[in-house]
């Protein structure tokens, strides 16, 4: 009785949430942020969330190709546009965002992880990032957004932790 209720608290309070997508390269400059809307956030708030900041989109050369089938054939892309959405919602409503996402023809890949409410995304500048299209942050350009200050054991060990859901 008492798991029960402490696991019914734990699916109604909200937690916050990152997204990392990759939209498709040749969707129209004028339509992105259209897109972004259309497929990510309006599932987002469907289920009652509430979207926080976000970075992107923006054109990177991906380091590997990625192959999707829409439409009944393949296309394998070597460049996708990359952002990023932070957003707070309750636990149980995550799969009904992944289901609706999955559906999209307009995103490559996602991946949705639990952070902590109050975390920031830290900056890093990088020489030699790519100059395709300016990436700014807040009207900073950066190259790598990153965790600054931790070891890469302890951000894989922390990744598994909060990995929800991948695409």
């Amino acid at each position: 009785m008492k798991d029960d209720i402490l696991n019914d608290l734990d699916i109604k309070d909200p937690k916050s949430y990152e997204l990392g997508y990759l939209l498709v390269p040749f969707v129209a400059e004028g339509e992105r942020e259209n897109t972004v809307q259309k497929e990510i956030k309006d599932a987002i708030l469907a289920t009652g969330g509430k979207i926080g900041t976000e970075v992107g989109p923006i054109m990177k050369h991906l380091a590997y190709s990625i192959r999707k089938m829409s439409n009944n054939k393949y296309n394998l892309f070597r460049d996708a546009y990359f952002g990023a959405i932070r957003f707070e919602t309750t636990p149980s409503a995550i799969d009904q965002i992944t289901k609706s996402m999955q559906k999209s023809d307009s995103l490559i890949r996602f991946m949705i992880i639990e952070v902590a409410k109050n975390t920031e995304m830290k900056v890093r500048l990088v020489d030699g990032a790519d100059k395709k299209e300016a990436d700014l942050v807040d009207g900073v350009e950066i190259g790598v957004v990153e965790a600054v200050g931790a070891d890469e054991q302890a951000i894989d060990k922390e990744i598994d932790d909060l990995l929800v859901t991948s695409l």
